[in-house]
């Protein structure tokens, strides 16, 4: 077999190499795809540092966690600086664009796994309530509204609307996406942010009382009496 030698002393692939190491990746990549998900579900989403043991956890809108302190650092950061904010974070400019979130754990083989706090398994696919912040199975939330008629979250008991299911997206997953710019969308046209606050602070309302007014009005005048009065007794 003839190896062909680079610049730099290695040795160049040949291109059948190339190809063959090009289809095993390929053929991976759903495997890695799930395996990179169980991953990425696992670490903050800003400081990719893990989330085990690094409470109090926070989401967006678009269902990734963070550790909260890390984003606030990071409000704190583009409050300051401008430049410093990162596109893929443009939608966070305020504390009432997250949600508090409460994740399960179990240890398995010295490692920690997100787990369901109703099915006590480990899944592939999770999603938080906004109404109480539990985080839960897709599959828990799928059989428990199977069973009931009134919504409630499966893990409190707290009432949820539909519009307040957040799917969990790593990996930015259209099927998921589309899902949670649905539900901000329905938010935002009841003038609510992502955590369920107003959006808009609401508007002092104007004085209309005539007392007050006059008040107001007559307070110069008699500043300017009562500083004439003192210049004349001097």
């Amino acid at each position: 077999v003839n190896n062909y030698m680079g610049a730099d002393g290695g040795t160049i692939a040949k291109r059948q190499d190339l190809l063959s190491s090009l289809t095993n990746r390929t053929n991976g990549d759903a495997q890695r795809g799930e395996d990179k998900e169980e991953d990425l579900i696992k670490v903050c989403h800003l400081s990719s540092l893990p989330l085990y043991n690094n409470d109090p956890i926070v989401s967006d809108y678009k269902g990734k966690l963070y550790i909260k302190e890390k984003l606030l650092q990071y409000l704190l950061d583009i409050k300051t600086n401008k430049h410093s904010v990162k596109s893929e974070f443009s939608h966070i400019k305020l504390l009432k664009d997250i949600c508090p979130v409460t994740v399960s754990w179990t240890i398995i083989n010295k490692e920690p796994f997100i787990e369901c706090p109703v099915t006590k398994e480990v899944q592939k696919s999770y999603l938080y309530l906004r109404s109480c912040g539990c985080l839960i199975s897709k599959k828990a939330l799928n059989e428990f509204s199977k069973t009931k008629t009134e919504k409630k979250c499966p893990n409190c008991n707290v009432d949820f609307c539909d519009f307040d299911i957040v799917m969990l997206d790593p990996l930015n997953l259209k099927k998921n996406s589309d899902i949670n710019e649905e539900n901000i969308l329905i938010l935002r046209q009841k003038g609510l942010s992502h955590s369920k606050l107003p959006l808009k602070k609401p508007k002092k309302k104007k004085i209309h009382d005539e007392d007050e007014f006059i008040r107001k009005r007559k307070l110069p005048d008699e500043i300017a009496s009562a500083r004439k009065r003192k210049s004349t007794v001097s």
